[in-house]
């Protein structure tokens, strides 16, 4: 069975909105196609995905097709674990894999504003992403005076990383 490629596009969050999730809407491509619309009221409730058929499809083919792609992404993703909540994993489906990829958007945001603005880096010490803003100086100069004040530690800068490396190191912080 093969592994279907499901993309978020158009996305458009409302923060103020959001309560438990996030409110947003977003299309969702699958396999490069056009396949639904997602959105989600932000008051902890599942996502709702509304396949976008031609207006000759029944309910029944639509909710079959649905199941069908569930079923794909289920044998084919990673199981889904909880984080320390001690649960069992639990195989995936669309709306795991659409939370999934609205969290990396979000991160992905995170990451540029922050990173236009601040030096983020972490160290050998500890967990967690340290920010110190930018200056006018050099950049290579900063990160050596930086480095300097933290003597005997190795700091990893976010910006030399591969940008999905570097969101990764934001997102555990």
């Amino acid at each position: 069975m093969k592994k279907p490629k499901i993309e978020l596009k158009n996305i458009k969050i409302n923060h103020g909105l959001s309560q438990e999730t996030h409110a947003y809407t977003a299309t969702v491509y699958v396999d490069g196609k056009r396949w639904a619309m997602a959105s989600n009221h932000g008051c902890g409730g599942p996502d709702d995905v509304s396949p976008l058929k031609s207006g000759t499809a029944t309910y029944r083919e639509i909710r079959k097709e649905l199941q069908e792609l569930n079923v794909r992404i289920g044998e084919t993703y990673p199981p889904y674990t909880f984080d320390s909540a001690g649960l069992d994993p639990m195989k995936q489906d669309l709306e795991t894999v659409c939370g999934e990829l609205l969290n990396r958007h979000l991160i992905r945001k995170e990451y540029k504003r922050l990173n236009r603005k601040y030096l983020l880096f972490t160290t050998s010490v500890g967990p967690g992403v340290y920010q110190i803003t930018r200056t006018k100086e050099d950049t290579a100069e900063h990160k050596k005076r930086i480095r300097k004040q933290y003597d005997g530690e190795t700091l990893t800068f976010l910006e030399d990383l591969p940008e999905e490396e570097a969101e990764t190191a934001l997102r555990s912080a």
